[in-house]
Formats: C-alpha cells, sequence, structure tokens
C-alpha cells in the first residue's frame, strides 16, 4: 500500500489547550494569532518497505518521546533549519481500517507550531498550499524481533530473511522498546513509501558481537546459510580487513624467511637457500623466528661484531690487556 504522511493545517478550534501547551515551550506567553497551528501523522504500524514495523507499544512510547521535538529540513541538525515544534501528541486507532497482515492500523499523530514572522510566512505558505507535505521522523530502537520465530533478527538465533515467507508467514522486523526520539523532518520524498520513517537502532548494542553472531550462524547451523543484506555487508567488511591482516603477514613472513637464508648462508654455508626456504615454508611464524634467532645467535658468536671505525691496534689490544701490564 503506497501512502503519503505528512501534514494538515489546523482551524481555530481547541485553541486554549493548544495555547496552554504550546506555552509550555515558549519563554513568554504567546497569543493565538502568533502562531500556526498544523497537525502531523510521523508514522505507523504497517510494514515498510524495508520489512519493519513499529508495534503498537512503540508507536505509544514514540508518541511520549516526539513531545518538544524540533521539525527540521531533510534531518539537517543544523540549529538554523528548526521550524517548527511538536506540543501534542497521540496514538489513533482507525477501527474501519486493517494493515497489510490484518492488524487494527494505529497511527501516531503529532499538532506543532511555528511562530508566526516575515521569516516564517513563506514556509506556512507552502503547507497551506501542499507543496511542504511529506515529513519522516528519526528515532532508535533497542530491538528488531522476527515476525517468524520472535528472535532478534540481529542475533544468530535468528536465520529468517525479510521479506521471505515461512509457511505461510511473511518474514518481516518488529521494531519494539524505542529509547529515543531525535527530530522530525520536513521532506521531497520520505525515506518509507508507506510510513516515511528514518529508524535507526542502537550502534553499540548493534555492532557488539555481530560478526559473532554471523560466525555462530555458519558454524552452528545446519544446511544452507541465508544471510540478510546488513549481514552480507558485514561479512564483506569483514573479508576486506582480513585480507588487508594476510597481506601484511605474507610480507612478514617473507622477511623473516629471508633474514633467516641471509644468517644461515653466514653461519652454516654448506646448506643451499633454496632447501632453507623449502624448510621454512613448512614452518609456523614463532617457529621460523625461533629458527632464525637461533642463527643470528651462532652469526654473532662466530664473527662477533666491532664499531666500523676501531682499529686493529685497540682490538688486538683489548684481547691482551696489554696497556695495563707494568
Amino acid at each position: 500500500m503506497n501512502k503519503t504522511f505528512g501534514v494538515t493545517a489546523l482551524k481555530k478550534s481547541g485553541d486554549d489547550a493548544d495555547m496552554a501547551l504550546i506555552n509550555g515551550y515558549s519563554k513568554r506567553e504567546l497569543k493565538r494569532d502568533e502562531v500556526y497551528i498544523f497537525s502531523l501523522v510521523l508514522c505507523d504500524n504497517e510494514i515498510d518497505r524495508d520489512f519493519e514495523q513499529f508495534s503498537q507499544g512503540s508507536l505509544k512510547a514514540l508518541a511520549q518521546m516526539f513531545k518538544g521535538k524540533s521539525g527540521i529540513f531533510d534531518h539537517n541538525p543544523k540549529a538554523e533549519y528548526q521550524s517548527a515544534r511538536i506540543f501534542d501528541t497521540s496514538v489513533t486507532e482507525h477501527r474501519d481500517k486493517k494493515n497489510s497482515v490484518g492488524e487494527p492500523y494505529f497511527t501516531l499523530n503529532a499538532k506543532a507550531y511555528i511562530p508566526v514572522t516575515e521569516k516564517t510566512r513563506p514556509l506556512i505558505e507552502e503547507i497551506e498550499t501542499g507543496i511542504k507535505k511529506e515529513v519522516s521522523v528519526s528515532c532508535s530502537v533497542s530491538e528488531k524481533l522476527c515476525s517468524v520465530c520472535g528472535s532478534d533478527m540481529r542475533s544468530s538465533k535468528c536465520s529468517h530473511v525479510p521479506g521471505k515467507t515461512y509457511g505461510g508467514k511473511k518474514c518481516y522486523g518488529i521494531l519494539e522498546n524505542p529509547s529515543d526520539a531525535y527530530e522530525w523532518s520536513f521532506v521531497a520524498v520520505p525515506a518509507q513509501p508507506a510510513a516515511g520513517v528514518i529508524k535507526s537502532f542502537n550502534d553499540s548494542k548493534e555492532e557488539k558481537g555481530k560478526m559473532n553472531g554471523i560466525k555462530e550462524k555458519i558454524f552452528l547451523t545446519e544446511g544452507d546459510i541465508i544471510l540478510s543484506e546488513k549481514e552480507s555487508a558485514a561479512l564483506k567488511k569483514e573479508f576486506e580487513r582480513l585480507e588487508k591482516l594476510s597481506r601484511w603477514g605474507e610480507e612478514y613472513r617473507s622477511a623473516l624467511t629471508e633474514d633467516t637464508v641471509k644468517l644461515c648462508a653466514v653461519t652454516v654455508p654448506e646448506l643451499s637457500p633454496s632447501t632453507l626456504r623449502s624448510v621454512c615454508a613448512s614452518m609456523e611464524p614463532e617457529e621460523l623466528k625461533n629458527f632464525r634467532n637461533a642463527f643470528e645467535a651462532r652469526a654473532k658468536k662466530d664473527i662477533p661484531l666491532s664499531p666500523q671505525l676501531v682499529t686493529d691496534a685497540a682490538i688486538d689490544g683489548r684481547k691482551s690487556n696489554s696497556q695495563f701490564k707494568i
């Protein structure tokens, strides 16, 4: 179902109650003709194009969180783009309508105000004429529960793919436990066709153990493994990181092998470099390092190093200690 959530201008009804709420956010008491009041639908419990859905409980929690939040443009967080403020919210059940999975349809509604000034008159005119109509919200939720198995879709316990059908049941993520509401924005094209919602998860919780979850899914699941788009992207990133570490490791091993061959040529010239390289290739890095260190110690013993500018007389003198004889 394609629909657009947006803005509706409010007539002057219930002014006293609205102004009392508005003045709770202003530093001075505003009069009715100093503000423009309009209503908007922020989001609903329909499944969006990312196969995600706010639960009824999440809508109710977000209703409290969005009170007092600023309206901006295109989610640009600069203070200069603050244009309006929500002063009241509510969750409405539309009794004559069901969502796409047959549940009662709910929307999160809000009332907002804009101070009437020369600067804001163009925006108010755009709202009145239907130009500025679409909005989207930015918020954070803690859980994304699988509609098929009930597990968090970001954990190793769930291997279902959003959008696919399992036993006649479509898989989608149910967004639960909102943790914060950031802002709402006027946008030209909502990020989500159905609800115009921009969602984000708690980054620390999502990132923590992400690769561990994928590894568990791979090693503990028998048969075919299905990864979500986000898991595939995370796995690709991990492969790129491991490939880089592998290149560095190969460069280190190559340098370690060549050091060993050079030291061996000094201390055991009878052993051919090709034979030694073959032996080194079968060693673990730590074994190779110990092997190199042994040749290095032998080389220092057989051919002791001396300062480049020291004279032969000085060397001979240190050996005999003749300078100390009386």
